[in-house]
């Protein structure tokens, strides 16, 4: 059994998909996913999906597992091709992007600035650190730097709405204490 790095689930390790000069692991889903939606976007280099990281995908190395029409755009990309057939279009990873995209929004899931990765925060504050290695604003997105204040817009928003609820409240409670003494 292995840990794939995309989808963080338990899978067999004849399931595992290896990048040369790399040492992640990711499942043949998440690769033959990843490699379509990195066609799709024009690419004919395809990197490890960890920034930074070395390896390369090799279309002969996940021939294999992907569709015929991933490995036509793919070899149409290869040889500078910048017409890519209309059939390389993938419902499948656009309707795949689709669901993580509500699943992050109804979760609050932040993207990391630097490596795109969704981050989920569970308690604490609103500083976040990425497994690769960006500190970030849960909040807003913005990446910080430790040596400078970070004011978040959107959790003065917030916080803004905290205080007048507080206020109200506190005046409510005046208006009843003085209802109440009155009648003593």
């Amino acid at each position: 059994m292995f840990e794939c790095e995309i989808c963080v689930e338990y899978k067999p390790k004849r399931q595992s998909f290896s990048i040369k000069g790399c040492t992640h692991s990711y499942c043949f889903d998440c690769i033959r996913n990843y490699v379509a939606s990195r066609l799709e976007d024009g690419f004919s280099t395809i990197n490890c999906p960890v920034p930074g990281c070395p390896g390369v995908i090799e279309l002969e190395d996940c021939h294999s597992i992907l569709a015929p029409v991933a490995r036509e755009t793919w070899k149409s990309l290869l040889q500078g091709d910048s017409t890519t057939p209309e059939s390389s279009y993938s419902p499948v990873t656009s309707i795949h992007d689709i669901l993580l995209r509500k699943l992050a929004k109804e979760n609050q899931w932040q993207n990391c600035p630097k490596c795109k990765i969704f981050v989920d925060r569970v308690s604490g504050c609103r500083l976040v650190r990425c497994r690769c290695g960006v500190s970030f604003c849960h909040s807003c997105g913005t990446a910080l730097d430790y040596t400078l204040v970070h004011t978040c817009p959107t959790s003065r928003k917030r916080d803004i709405l905290y205080i007048f609820i507080v206020v109200y409240l506190i005046l409510v409670l005046v208006v009843l204490a003085r209802e109440t003494f009155k009648f003593v």
